[in-house]
């Protein structure tokens, strides 16, 4: 019985961050396929390229929050809002120092290295580099947030800003990327990115 009442009690807020997950890995696995269908397998493969270097930013991104998540919570319960408010002020400048320093570097080299990485057929990456690794920053102030949210018991409110960063991101990538294809695919997922932080 109290086992039963544990997992209850405890799906109560899993259930919201479960629906988060859900929602946020919709768009990254979709949207190659959009663009196999509206410009190709080529573009396709350029937009998959992008994505696989800027993922080593996302792979620090992910570690630190790791960390946080906990940290967080046990800011909240031996500090309350104060102490919470720091521990996030603090991974906000951390992640704005790095990742926003990778996407200066991006929009300034991602172009060479797509080039020394992948060869020559990838040249025109940059641009999408550049675009992905500001998602990447953007994100990062949405994960500050939503830890801050889980850890005032809040899950919920993830869950609508996961909503609206669909929505917006389907509309954006309806608009850009027949228009301009891998770029307006980066482009559709920073759209969502950046309006999921704001809303969280």
């Amino acid at each position: 019985a109290g086992s039963i009442s544990d997992w209850v009690h405890n799906w109560r807020f899993a259930r919201w961050a479960l629906a988060s997950q859900l929602l946020a890995s919709t768009a990254p696995y979709v949207m190659p396929w959009v663009i196999a269908v509206t410009h190709g397998e080529a573009q396709t493969g350029l937009l998959g390229a992008c994505m696989t270097l800027v993922g080593l930013s996302n792979t620090f991104l992910q570690g630190l929050c790791n960390f946080l998540s906990p940290r967080a919570a046990q800011a909240y319960s031996r500090g309350g809002l104060p102490e919470l408010r720091s521990v996030l002020t603090k991974t906000a400048l951390l992640f704005a120092a790095t990742l926003g320093g990778l996407a200066i570097v991006a929009f300034l080299l991602g172009e060479h290295v797509a080039l020394l990485v992948y060869g020559p057929q990838f040249a025109g990456a940059g641009p999408i580099i550049g675009v992905l690794s500001l998602s990447v920053l953007a994100n990062s102030a949405g994960i500050v947030a939503g830890n801050g949210l889980w850890a005032i018991e809040r899950p919920s409110a993830n869950f609508v800003a996961d909503a609206c960063s669909l929505g917006i991101t389907i509309v954006a990538t309806f608009i850009c990327v027949p228009l301009w294809g891998p770029l307006g695919a980066a482009m559709a997922t920073l759209a969502g990115t950046a309006s999921d932080a704001v809303v969280r």
